[in-house]
């Protein structure tokens, strides 16, 4: 009985696979011509065009210029994607240095509670003191927000001739928060990125975001260029700047997937200040492709194609040849003030500025003068530019008052007030130092030395600083209850 259940499992088993093959067998295949396959040989995959990476070699300047990058808000980029714009900055003369971030609050108490023997690290320079010196300064995808003071010294930076270029990636970091992070530096010169990145579906390099821009604003920085590739680049709007690169009907914002003639790089009304809205163009390999090297060559001039004018707030770098102290005739060399002149001298010698002291000014080279409210004959030529600014007191020879009224300052007490006056001509830049006595002209040098001008009203080329000793606080041990 179970012999009989196995052969019947057998035929059950085998009978199914032999009526198929019968039924589906169609006899011995004989193949009667070659398969055809694909001509690889002459295949050609399409490729975006190429430009030369030295498109342009323009001369360097007769002065080197400083270009700064920011690195101290989080920015989200690797220096060595900068190498091809830096080799172009550095063609121009051109010298970079970095922003680097503030030390960190756990590594400034590590410092203080080290051993009194063992000496902190130097804290990076801030970006205030750095843009007193600078010529142009690059923001590069920031992830973390500019205070409110730093936008307002880029402000002023921009005002005094200096170049910005600002970029952002919608590929670097947090898309929303580095839009709204560049935007505080950019809206106030009506410029502004959009959280976006464009693309086009028609024509492209490779990846519908790798638009081709082929439209382009008459202007220096785009003279010559027939296309342009940029990566998933942000859209950037302007109402009264110049739209630079523009794409067609076809490229669109992935915010509203409409668009036509949006802008991927746009010029402020008063030319100092750039917006991109796209970094991977400018790095290896994509700086070959289409006309994006002249582009990299062109921001590049663009960057170091200002002139800085240096105003009293940018001391000590107001100065670009050898200094001269000439005291006038009614500075009495005192003590104190011998001591002081040493500060100053060492704090600019220090910036690689030679000072020397003479009675009269010194061909090419720059000039401090000392003198006193009342002043003498030699001081007088010095004043003259300033005479319609200058408090009354201080132009007249008499100077019996015993306060100076500055017009919105109110009056201030005369004998612990220093004014400093700053002019520049071709010849050379000359700073005025002013006080009542010698004693308070060593506490007004004293203030230049240190760089603290935190007790001084600064304006454009004039200051005046309160130099009365701050009165005592009282012991907090006397506010405490037992």
């Amino acid at each position: 009985m179970k012999a009989i259940r196995i052969v019947v499992a057998l035929i059950l088993l085998i009978v199914p696979s032999v009526v198929r093959g019968v039924w589906f067998y169609q006899g011995i295949y004989s193949r009667t011509a070659p398969i055809p396959t694909p001509d690889y040989v002459s295949l050609v995959m399409p490729t975006p065009p190429l430009a030369t990476p030295q498109a342009e070699q323009p001369s360097a300047p007769t002065r080197s210029k400083t270009v700064l990058v920011d690195s101290a808000h989080k920015n989200v980029f690797d220096f060595t994607e900068l190498d091809i714009a830096a080799r172009a900055l550095a063609g121009l003369g051109a010298h970079l240095e970095v922003v680097a971030p503030a030390p960190s609050p756990t590594s400034i108490s590590s410092s203080n509670s080290s051993s009194s023997n063992t000496a902190p690290s130097p804290s990076p320079s801030s970006l205030n003191t750095m843009l007193k010196y600078a010529d142009a300064f690059v923001v590069i995808a920031p992830n973390a927000p500019f205070t409110s003071d730093e936008v307002q010294e880029v402000q002023r930076f921009v005002e005094h001739g200096g170049r910005l270029l600002v970029i952002a990636d919608p590929t670097r970091g947090s898309r929303f928060d580095s839009v709204t992070f560049v935007n505080s530096l950019v809206i106030p010169f009506d410029l502004t990125f959009s959280d976006d990145y464009l693309y086009n579906l028609i024509e492209y390099e490779g990846n519908y975001r790798n638009v081709l821009f082929h439209k382009f604003a008459a202007d220096p920085l785009t003279e010559g260029l027939g296309t342009v590739a940029l990566y998933a680049a942000h859209s950037v709007g302007t109402t009264t700047g110049t739209p630079l690169v523009q794409g067609d009907e076809n490229t669109l914002s992935s915010r509203t997937d409409t668009g036509g003639h949006l802008a991927a790089l746009a010029l402020s009304a008063n030319q100092q200040v750039l917006a991109l809205g796209d970094l991977t163009f400018l790095t290896s390999p994509y700086y070959q492709v289409a006309d994006n090297a002249v582009l990299i060559n062109r921001l590049a001039q663009f960057l170091l194609g200002g002139e800085r004018t240096r105003a009293l707030a940018d001391f000590p770098f107001v100065f670009s040849q050898p200094v001269v102290i000439s005291p006038t005739r009614n500075v009495t060399l005192t003590a104190d003030l011998a001591t002081s002149l040493s500060k100053l001298q060492s704090s600019l010698t220090a910036l690689d500025i030679s000072v020397s002291m003479t009675a009269e000014p010194l061909k090419n080279s720059d000039l401090i003068v000392l003198g006193q409210y009342a002043p003498s004959n030699d001081l007088l030529p010095y004043l003259k530019p300033f005479i319609s600014t200058l408090p009354e007191v201080i132009t007249s020879t008499l100077g019996k008052s015993t306060s100076i009224s500055v017009p919105g300052v109110g009056n201030l007490a005369r004998a612990n007030t220093g004014v400093m006056l700053f002019s520049r001509t071709d010849e050379r830049a000359t700073l005025i130092l002013l006080a009542d006595d010698s004693d308070t002209l060593s506490k007004l040098m004293g203030v230049l030395a240190s760089g603290d001008t935190s007790a001084c009203a600064i304006q454009e080329q004039m200051a005046l600083c309160n130099l009365s000793k701050p009165k005592p606080e009282p012991s907090s041990s006397s506010d405490q209850r037992p």
